[in-house]
């Protein structure tokens, strides 16, 4: 989450499940995260008249009654895109489950950032040089070790200009900053919102094929790599065990899965298989 900035805090005057109605706080926006209740629960704004807000909460509301503080981040729910990503496990609101406890409960709560993540040093080599001209998309500089796929550190989307400083090879934390461009900080991880498409400059024509690791599938239902499939299927007709070959075999470099509704057993099983995996380019997992 976004820093609060010093507005006006808001009260809850009615709960419905995981609809929480307040009243009070100014300025909101549309998808801003506000903090609710004791616990801070984490609540997205979903509709604005006047001076009351509906939040569509992501967290247990048990416990939370009217005159609650609800908290302005000033932020959307997002997530530190940079090197450490690769590997990890996070629930919907990015918060990092490959080090939480065994057991969670209804009332976790918390930074989105990973602890070990944030102290963790990054060796940051310059790829460019302190003078020139960059724009969006250009890149800084690398990070060699963030896993399977080198970690680029490239220039913000609406950056352009003069790379007035860019710091040494160095070890770096991910907050850390590593350039200057026309008065504006890069640091080396980049906070994204979530609802938000990341922006591209050019879409490359797919071409090549994606090889799944099923061979019935790259027979006679090929997938070109960048492209889309879709999976329809009834229940228990084998989407999920599907899902879960192709991302345990196919020739990506990297693979994001993400479990919307699935059952909790079917979820500890692929966590428990993509784990003992060995990648064969760099010996990781």
């Amino acid at each position: 989450m976004d820093q609060v900035a010093a507005r006006a805090e808001g009260t809850v005057k009615r709960v419905s499940g995981p609809l929480v109605e307040i009243e009070g706080a100014e300025g909101l926006s549309m998808l801003e995260l506000i903090a609710v209740g004791p616990r801070r629960i984490s609540a997205e704004t979903v509709a604005i008249a006047g001076s009351r807000a509906t939040l569509q909460a992501y967290e247990y509301t048990g416990g939370l009654k009217a005159g609650d503080a609800a908290v302005p981040t000033g932020g959307e729910l997002s997530g530190l895109m940079g090197p450490g990503l690769l590997g990890q496990v996070f629930d919907g609101l990015m918060r990092p489950l490959s080090s939480a406890p065994m057991w969670l409960t209804p009332e976790r709560s918390g930074s989105a950032e990973d602890p070990t993540v944030l102290a963790r040093q990054w060796t940051f080599r310059p790829e460019a040089a302190a003078g020139s001209e960059v724009s969006a998309g250009d890149v800084l500089g690398t990070v060699p070790e963030s896993g399977s796929v080198v970690h680029r550190v490239l220039v913000p989307a609406g950056v352009s200009g003069e790379l007035t400083w860019l710091a040494p090879e160095s070890q770096v934390h991910v907050l850390d900053k590593v350039a200057v461009i026309s008065g504006r900080e890069v640091t080396l991880s980049e906070r994204c919102a979530v609802r938000r498409p990341r922006p591209f400059r050019s879409r490359l024509t797919a071409a090549v094929p994606l090889h799944t690791g099923q061979r019935v599938l790259d027979l006679m239902f090929p997938v070109a790599r960048g492209a889309a499939a879709a999976v329809p299927g009834g229940f228990g007709t084998g989407k999920t065990m599907m899902l879960q070959q192709i991302a345990k075999w196919s020739d990506a470099d990297v693979i994001v899965y993400v479990g919307c509704g699935e059952r909790g057993n079917e979820m500890a099983d692929v966590l428990d298989g993509l784990s003992q995996l060995e990648d064969g380019r760099t010996g990781g997992n």
